[in-house]
């Protein structure tokens, strides 16, 4: 499929590092699976970053991939590249379906996931809010309690100062537009109010 999609290139896709040999059974997958022809080419063009982030950590074939080693790609380009990380799962559920890649080892949770799991809980029992708008809190929360030390420090939250929050803040700030400022400040703030709420600042 991928010679009626890249006529002039196609040789070049079959012939790239770790995903190469599957790129062709690959497209025939997505496009069994109703995904545009468009969306097929970008799922191409995102191959080529992915393998090169991949070969980075030494990884020279798909028969050497992890869950492990998934996670790692998306998270990296999640933030910046959000439709690359797109094509991570894609790639990564194509190889459990045709492939057998091993499921993942059991996770366990770090204090930071306990601590915005309860939080998560509260938004959806108590505030009402939808799971997309709680994921939104919870990537920006998890960076704060990343900024305070929390995983390592029992007392982060207890100690907390202002002067913590405004740096997290000013941080965030040379990402974000105004709007977008706005929102963090507003799923800070609402953190804060669930954690005194709990006595705990």
């Amino acid at each position: 499929m991928i010679f009626a999609i890249r006529p002039r290139s196609h040789q070049d896709y079959l012939s790239l590092p770790i995903f190469g040999p599957i790129l062709d059974e690959f497209t025939n997958w997505s496009h069994q699976r109703g995904y545009t022809l468009s969306t097929i080419r970008d799922q191409l063009k995102h191959t080529r970053h992915i393998a090169a982030f991949l070969q980075k950590k030494d990884l020279r074939s798909t028969s050497e991939l992890t869950h492990c080693d998934f996670q790692n790609a998306w998270q990296y380009f999640r933030q910046d590249h959000p439709s690359i990380a797109g094509t991570v799962r894609q790639l990564q559920r194509f190889l459990e379906e045709t492939r057998g890649l091993p499921p993942p080892l059991p996770i366990s949770k770090t204090r930071s996931d306990n601590e915005l799991e309860r939080f998560s809980v509260y938004l959806k029992d108590v505030r009402g809010l939808v799971d997309t708008t709680i994921r939104s809190h919870i990537g920006y929360l998890g960076r704060f309690l990343g900024s305070i030390g929390f995983e390592t420090n029992e007392r982060a939250l207890l100690d907390l100062s202002l002067k913590q929050v405004e740096n997290f803040l000013g941080t965030c700030s040379k990402d974000l537009n105004r709007y977008s400022l706005q929102h963090v400040v507003g799923y800070l703030r609402a953190f804060l109010r669930f954690e005194y709420s709990r006595g705990v600042l």
